[in-house]
This record gives C-alpha cells, structure tokens and sequence, in this order.
C-alpha cells in the first residue's frame, strides 16, 4: 500500500559509474525508503542534471530522521532507532556500504529532512559530457 513514483527529467544522460554499484545503491536507498514510510504513503525516485551532475534523490513521506541522527546517517553500524535489532532493522552497514559506494565513483551522498516531512537522500554522479 505504498505509492512508487519516478520523475526522471534527465533521460538522455549517461554517468560515470559501475552499473552493478550503482543498482546496490539505487535497491539500497529504496528499500530504506520503503521500510520507514507509513501504509499508504509515497516513494519518489527524482533525476534530475545539473552543471555536469547527475543527481538521484529517493524521498518519502515517512517520520524523518532526528536533526541530530542526520549526520551520523552513512556510518557503520549506526541505527536510529536503537531498540531495533539486527533480525528486523539490518545491521546498519547499508547506507554505510552505499556512500562508500557513490564516493569510490567520485560522486557524493547525502540525506536531509524535507519541510513538508519525510527524507531525502541524493546521490549525485558525473554526467558524461
């Protein structure tokens, strides 16, 4: 009971990147999205280009993250919700692995609240020119 959406405005773009990392990224970002956004919420997957990057933004309109949980996001290990355990949260290494990820292909991540609710995390390449 979760909307998924894609709003691709950059369709003719190719980046710079490893196409099976990129997809562990891609599933990593979704699945923590999917996993936090109440029953009859929404997912929505924007791409868009800018300058010479090409920038994917996975938000939702789940409860957010603490200010202060923010930046400790993309450490290993790290859970937000500490009474989780390792059987129905993860191990806290997936957005860990996925910064590694983006960086090791000269790119950057990050998450931010939205205003209006919900997170946001980008993961932005270079654009092939």
């Amino acid at each position: 009971n979760i909307s998924l959406h894609l709003e691709n405005n950059a369709p003719d773009t190719q980046i710079e990147a490893d196409p099976q990392r990129t997809e562990q990224v891609i599933g990593n970002l979704i699945s923590n999205a999917l996993r936090y956004v109440p029953k009859g919420g929404d997912v929505r997957i924007v791409v868009e280009e800018k300058d010479n990057f090409v920038t994917l933004h996975v938000r939702d309109n789940g409860p957010g993250v603490p200010a202060e949980d923010l930046p400790h996001l993309f450490q290993r290990f790290w859970r937000g919700e500490k009474p989780r355990s390792r059987a129905s949260g993860g191990a806290g290494l997936g957005l860990a692995i996925a910064s590694q990820l983006v960086e090791a292909q000269g790119g950057t991540i990050k998450a931010e609240n939205l205003a209006e609710g919900g997170l946001r995390v980008s993961a932005s390449f270079s654009r092939i020119t």
